[in-house]
């Protein structure tokens, strides 16, 4: 116990439900204030034991496992190409004087449904600007601050691009980011990685996909764009919001990672978040075990497991659940990169609670030129359905074109087999495209 003047603190080891009922060990912090005694929401003595723990022990010489769609990512993906004009002079002037990167892009989503039951088409787009500043870099550690704001939108369609798929009895999003939700706060938290430790951790305004059973094709901006190619679609994993993730490389090649995020996050309305995350104390947990081949191929060359947990969400009326997602990818060639990716989940309320993933794609040689090809089966319980319990077959492919620097031209094809929520169809085609212009 910590007493500061009125204030004391209560650390508790206690049992906690885990995965499939079993009793593991966790950590409950309390705040005793004048006789009152508050639970502090679990990734805040998470966050300090897993910080103290890796001081403890030394890891390897890299640091972070974050997957392609991450702020840093993207600017670093984007500055492969010069910029337009003077964009590039006034990108390196910031960097150098103030060490601020910014970038922005905007993104159009075309789909048409052919011989479905629904919406026949959806029209969206997606503007962001988004940046990091980095005002702490040494040779041990690198501090910065990461942030985006996005704008998502229909255009001229009853609907957007997101619920396509739903529309037409589809148990899934055939595009997943694609939505009509307006303007929404994205990313903004500080990330901290210590090289010496191979440690990385970050806390605030977080993307769970972001570093949550990541792998090369996981950009919805820049990749597949059907949900069971791109996140796990058996994972209960909230929308952006406040948590906390860290992420430690045991070995050279081995890695650990946890997270945890308000389960009802909200990024359209992100000062509710204070609320719903320290009130409702109803998370998403997530730790995930994995191999890398080297830190330079963590995208293409990447095994691991997650193991996930969802607590009850008690307004929303969605029960507690759980669930286990593993991933396999390596490159040949530095060309062809093959995928295996599966998923269980029990309750959580999830759209799908089974689901089996391959594919592969092809580097063809040309810029960042990249024609991939993905086949899965999902299963949609009877809560989902509305019925019973229904298999599903998607299969997507698209090809991304690199037409001129900073613009992306993909055209995209996919194809539902047996909608899960409309026994009425057999076929559904969703034929689209996407653009991204970026500066």
């Amino acid at each position: 116990m910590v007493r500061c003047g009125t204030i004391q603190l209560l650390g508790v080891l206690q049992p906690r439900l885990r995965f499939g009922g079993f009793a593991q060990p966790g950590f409950t912090l309390w705040v005793r204030r004048d006789s009152v005694r508050r639970r502090v929401p679990p990734g805040v003595p998470a966050a300090v034991l897993l910080a103290a723990f890796a001081f403890l022990v030394v890891g390897g010489p890299v640091v972070a496992i974050d997957g392609p769609s991450t702020v840093i990512e993207q600017i670093h993906r984007d500055q492969l190409s010069p910029a337009i004009g003077k964009v590039q002079e006034v990108r390196g002037d910031l960097e150098e004087r103030f060490s601020l990167s910014l970038g922005a892009d905007y993104i159009l989503v075309y789909q048409y449904g052919a011989n479905g039951s629904g919406e026949d088409d959806a029209a969206g787009g997606v503007a962001r600007i988004y940046g990091h500043w980095t005002p702490i870099r040494n040779d041990y550690t690198t501090g910065m601050l990461i942030a985006k704001v996005e704008n998502r939108h229909r255009i001229g369609t009853p609907i957007a691009p997101q619920q396509l798929g739903g529309s037409n009895g589809y148990a899934g999003l055939t595009a997943i980011t694609y939505s009509d939700a307006g303007f929404e706060l994205t990313n903004l938290y500080w990330e901290q990685k210590i090289d010496v430790w191979g440690l990385a951790f970050k806390a605030g305004t977080v993307d769970p996909t972001d570093h949550t059973d990541v792998y090369s094709f996981l950009s919805p901006w820049t990749d597949f764009m059907n949900r069971t190619f791109s996140t796990n679609p058996t994972m209960a994993i909230p929308n952006q919001g406040l948590g906390v993730a860290m992420s430690w490389f045991v070995t050279d090649t081995i890695y650990l990672l946890g997270g945890l995020a308000d389960a009802n996050a909200d990024p359209h309305n992100p000062t509710d978040g204070f609320e719903t995350y320290f009130s409702d104390n109803e998370y998403f947990e997530s730790l995930e075990i994995g191999w890398v081949g080297s830190y330079e191929k963590r995208y293409v060359d990447n095994v691991h497991l997650v193991a996930w947990r969802a607590d009850r969400r008690r307004k929303a009326g969605i029960d507690e659940g759980w669930g286990i997602a593993g991933s396999l990818s390596h490159q040949f060639a530095d060309r062809w990169n093959p995928f295996l990716r599966a998923g269980y989940a029990d309750g959580a309320g999830v759209a799908v609670d089974r689901s089996v993933v391959a594919g592969l794609g092809y580097l063809t040689g040309r810029h960042d030129d990249l024609l991939a090809f993905g086949a899965g089966w999902s299963s949609a319980p009877s809560e989902s359905t509305g019925a019973g319990r229904r298999d599903q077959f998607e299969i997507e492919t698209y090809y991304r074109i690199n037409v001129v620097p900073h613009v992306v031209f993909s055209p995209d094809v996919q194809l539902i087999v047996n909608p899960a929520r409309d026994p009425g169809t057999d076929l559904l085609w969703i034929l689209g495209f996407r653009l991204r212009i970026a500066i």
